[in-house]
C-alpha cells in the first residue's frame, strides 16, 4: 500500500456523527463529595457526641467524669457573659444540623430533565454518609426532646 492509497481510504471514511445536545437533555448534579463530606461530619459531630456522652455518664449512670466537670463550670462562666452565652447552644445545635445536610446532599444526586419538567433525586446509599446522617439526626432530636421537656 502506498500513501495514496491510505489517503484515499481515509478521504471515503465515513465520520460518525456525534449528538452533542443529550447531556443538555439530562443535567445530573452531584452537590458534595461523599468520602469529604462524611470526614468532615465526623469532625462536625464529634463534640456534641461528647457532650451528650459526659452528660449520659454523669446524669443516667451517676459516673462522675472531670473533663465533663470543667467543661460544665466553663459553661456556667460563659453563661454569665452576655456575649458568650449562645456559645454552646450554637455549637451543640449547628455542627450536627451542618454535618446532616452536607451528607445528605453528598448522598442526593439529582437530575432534572426538562422534556417533562421533572426532578429526580437518587439517594446513594453509603454506610459513612448514613451513620453521620443518623448520628446527627440523634443529636438534634435530643436536643429538641431536652428543649420541650425542660421548658414545658
Amino acid at each position: 500500500m502506498d500513501m495514496d492509497d491510505i489517503n484515499s481510504k481515509l478521504e471515503n471514511l465515513k465520520v460518525p456523527n456525534i449528538d452533542s445536545t443529550l447531556h443538555k437533555d439530562k443535567l445530573r448534579l452531584t452537590l458534595l463529595n461523599m468520602q469529604r463530606s462524611h470526614k468532615i461530619g465526623y469532625v462536625l459531630i464529634i463534640i456534641p457526641t461528647l457532650f451528650l456522652f459526659g452528660v449520659l455518664l454523669k446524669y443516667v449512670f451517676h459516673f462522675n467524669f472531670p473533663l465533663f466537670d470543667q467543661l460544665e463550670s466553663l459553661m456556667s462562666e460563659w453563661d454569665k457573659i452576655t456575649i458568650l452565652k449562645p456559645v454552646f447552644p450554637i455549637l451543640y445545635l449547628l455542627l450536627p444540623l451542618i454535618a446532616l445536610v452536607m451528607n445528605l446532599l453528598a448522598s442526593f444526586h439529582f437530575s432534572w430533565n426538562p422534556k417533562s419538567s421533572e426532578l429526580n433525586a437518587i439517594y446513594r446509599f453509603r454506610w459513612p454518609n448514613f451513620i453521620i446522617i443518623t448520628f446527627s439526626l440523634l443529636i438534634l432530636l435530643t436536643f429538641f426532646l431536652y428543649l420541650i421537656t425542660e421548658n414545658y
